[in-house]
């Protein structure tokens, strides 16, 4: 069973718990393959769009043997 996940009923936030759920998943994966590599590198760029919009763009690389 998936922690936090709803049973039975759809409600309105229904979505968002599965989302949440999700997201809780993929976090601790995440989290454990960057404590278990060797080496982590990070780096994060700021982007302007023509139409005024700024995206930040984060990109993690991860060694392992």
């Amino acid at each position: 069973m998936i922690k936090n996940a709803p049973l039975k009923h759809w409600l309105n936030n229904s979505g968002w718990q599965i989302v949440k759920t999700m997201h809780d998943v993929v976090f601790s994966k995440i989290m454990f393959i960057i404590l278990e590599a060797n080496n982590v590198v990070g780096s994060a760029n700021d982007v302007t769009i023509s139409d005024a919009l700024q995206w930040m763009n984060i990109h993690i690389y991860v060694m392992q043997n």
